[in-house]
């Protein structure tokens, strides 16, 4: 027998027979084999186990005998790993190259010779084995394994079934299922060919072992979740996570179901029941109220695959004790007064994985399990906003309720809500003045003061001469409306008047960003569209005080209710009992000439109704903070941080306007928990300068 280079290992060249026309052999033989069967060559394929080389050859005819005298043999798959020197992992990858790698690319899948080594492997003694459920969808690529912990299944492993061709199942994730202790975990597979029932190969990193498979296939998403969504949650959740075209079918299929959003177990006295749910990019959000009078609750999962911990009152982070925030309080069932527990919570997605539409959680009390299930959690950021906003409503916001739930919850949703705005279109209307003077009004639905506003300016002759109006539309509904009201003005007034108009209702804040930023004013003009001057000369005077004062400063004016009584003569802050700091007005209701109201003075801050400011002095503080939600809170913090670079907040009671306060923003609107959510977050981010500031005032003992 010849010794040279191409010898096979151990002087012999050992081959693989692993299709009906194609034959693997060790790397050292590679060469000898294409210089022995050259002509026969159709097709080969350069491998790699564990460093070891390999080559698959495709050949024209089938190798009835080899050349034995020249070293050739004939040996199996288990034989070639033992040749090559691999371990039992070793094995597995050479068994999943081979079923994978070389049966695709050489079209083995109804290959007999292939099946036959298929069949060699299940008969190999002393395989693990354990019983497997598939869970499948005609039509859909991916399905949803229960699988014994026994099999040791992982990522990047991989399934082989053989009836009438190969079927192959890769492992996308393995993940345990919540609140169960048994021996079964969940593997998402992904098989563009649904594996047949009867043994299967399971091929991981420490070998190979054998799969009893049990295949339940269903027609439709609607009849795997009628059998699922009680019985096993966390199969729908990896299902929706995993592939979109489920996870669309089961967000449709979400919103025709009923919400099985409560468990109430009369003869232990306990109820749960969750009231808001969101599921969204960055994570899960959910509130709702238990009554536990017997301390029968031991911990409530999300079963959510794609969250970072799933236990709503069991944290990862000990330090942190609980996940959710607690708010008890008493309500009223059948009749009775009791007393119950409020939570919030919210559980952060990890990274690039998909938040799935219908969400389950399980209950764990004393010795038994229940389901919570609430389908179709996923809305657009918006209406997500206003459900958890109104989640805040019920129970209120604790004091580490900010910190924990809500700013986590919403954060990311108003940075996407605040980057969906653009501006659609800038229009000059008018006559040009100096554009010394921005006025920057913004619009939202209120347009019954527009005429009152342009008639009051169109008697101001400093005014018309110097003034830029700037309209924000801040609500595409009135766009129009307002376009056609605007566009006559020139046939009656004498004004410059710019139109801007944004593509969305996105809030008080960013429309006077927008409005400042087209605006050509070296002073700037912050004006509700339900503020009226009450006569000729407001102005003037004001940027003329203005110019008197340091850079960053502000004035406001005395505003007005319809009945002349005090709406607002500088504003200051009032600690609440729960520690958050309440915006205030000056002698709110008092009457318009009381003597306190007519002293001009520094004030902590000044309303948003009406403000005057040098324009670069609002672009150097970024102008209004964005994250404030609606409108609250966003005139003070302003003030704030120009008093933080030195400036002044000036009350001018020599000017007076008129403020049909609220008219602008309807109470409707104007949600409770926006409101609050809004305090506790100015609160937080200026508690320490407030109180130091209030230390210093003491008109506060004469507000009304």
């Amino acid at each position: 027998m010849s010794n040279d280079s191409g010898a096979g290992l151990e002087g012999l060249h050992p081959v693989c027979r692993i299709g009906e026309f194609v034959y693997l052999v060790a790397g050292p033989s590679a060469q000898a084999f294409e210089r022995t069967f050259g002509d026969l060559v159709t097709r080969n394929l350069d491998l790699v186990v564990d460093e070891r080389p390999l080559a698959a050859f495709q050949l024209s005819s089938t190798l009835d005998a080899l050349p034995s005298a020249d070293g050739w043999q004939f040996i199996d798959l288990g034989a070639l790993s033992t040749r090559l020197g691999l371990d039992a992992g070793g094995h597995g990858k050479l068994v999943a190259i081979v079923f994978r790698l070389v049966a695709q690319s050489f079209n083995l899948r109804r290959d007999p010779v292939l099946k036959e080594l298929f069949e060699a492997l299940l008969a190999t003694d002393g395989l693990s084995r354990g019983g497997t459920v598939v869970h499948a969808i005609e039509g859909f690529d991916i399905a949803i394994c229960e699988v014994p912990t026994r099999l040791r299944l992982a990522k990047g492993n991989l399934i082989i079934a053989y009836a009438d061709q190969l079927a192959l199942g890769g492992v996308e994730a393995v993940e345990k299922i919540f609140g169960e202790d048994g021996d079964r975990r969940l593997a998402v597979l992904d098989c563009s060919r649904l594996l047949p029932g009867g043994r299967a190969l399971v091929v991981t990193s420490r070998g190979i072992a054998i799969a009893d498979v049990d295949i339940r296939s269903s027609p439709d998403i609607r009849t795997l979740n009628d059998a699922l969504a009680l019985r096993l949650p966390d199969a729908l959740n990896l299902l929706a996570i995993w592939d979109p075209e489920a996870r669309a079918a089961l967000a449709a299929l979400g919103r025709r179901e009923r919400a099985l959003s409560a468990v109430d177990l009369v003869s232990l006295g306990f109820r749960f029941e969750v009231t808001h749910a969101f599921s969204m990019d960055h994570g899960f959000f959910v509130s709702g109220w238990f009554l536990d009078p017997d301390g029968l609750l031991e911990e409530v999962l999300v079963i959510d695959h794609g969250l970072v911990g799933q236990s709503l009152n069991q944290s990862l982070n000990h330090a942190l004790g609980e996940t959710w925030v607690l708010a008890p309080t008493k309500t009223t069932i059948d009749g009775n007064t009791v007393a119950i527990s409020h939570f919030h919570a919210f559980l952060g997605r990890r990274d690039a994985v998909a938040a799935p539409p219908n969400i389950a959680l399980r209950l764990r009390l004393h010795g038994e399990s229940h389901i919570v299930y609430v389908p179709d959690c996923r809305r657009d950021n918006r209406a997500t906003r206003a459900g958890i906003l109104d989640s805040i409503g019920s129970a209120g916001m604790a004091a580490d309720a900010l910190a924990r739930v809500f700013g986590p919850a919403l954060r990311e949703i108003q940075d996407a809500c605040n980057a969906d705005q653009s501006l659609r279109e800038v229009v000059d209307i008018g006559v040009a003045s100096t554009r010394l003077i921005s006025l920057i009004i913004p619009l939202y639905r209120e347009l019954r003061f527009i005429r009152s506003q342009l008639i009051a300016f169109n008697c101001d002759p400093f005014l018309r001469a110097n003034c830029q109006i700037v309209y924000v539309v801040d609500d595409p509904l009135i766009a129009q409306r307002v376009r056609n009201m605007l566009n006559g003005a020139p046939n009656v007034f004498s004004l410059d008047i710019r139109l801007v108009v944004l593509e969305r209702n996105g809030g008080y804040a960013l429309a006077n960003n927008f409005g400042v930023r087209e605006a050509a004013g070296e002073v700037v003009v912050l004006m509700n569209s339900d503020v009226v001057p009450e006569s000729p000369g407001w102005l003037q005077p004001m940027t003329e005080r203005l110019s008197t004062l340091p850079a960053h400063s502000i004035i406001g004016p005395k505003l007005l209710y319809a009945d002349l009584s005090l709406q607002h003569a500088g504003m200051y802050f009032f600690r609440m009992p729960n520690g958050y700091w309440q915006n205030m007005h000056f002698f709110k209701g008092y009457g318009r000439d009381l003597p306190q109201a007519n002293v001009e003075r520094d004030v902590p801050a000044v309303t948003g109704a009406l403000m005057v400011l040098r324009r670069e002095d609002f672009i150097a503080v970024g102008g209004f903070t964005t994250d404030y939600v609606i409108g609250d809170y966003e005139d003070s913090d302003l003030c704030l941080k120009l008093r933080a670079l030195g400036g002044r907040c000036r009350y001018m009671p020599s000017v007076a306007l008129l403020h049909f306060e609220r008219q602008s923003m309807p109470d409707s609107d104007h949600d409770a928990g926006s409101t609050i959510y809004n305090r506790a977050m100015h609160s937080a981010r200026w508690s320490d300068t407030i109180e130091a500031l209030m230390a210093d005032v003491s008109e506060v003992r004469h507000a009304g």
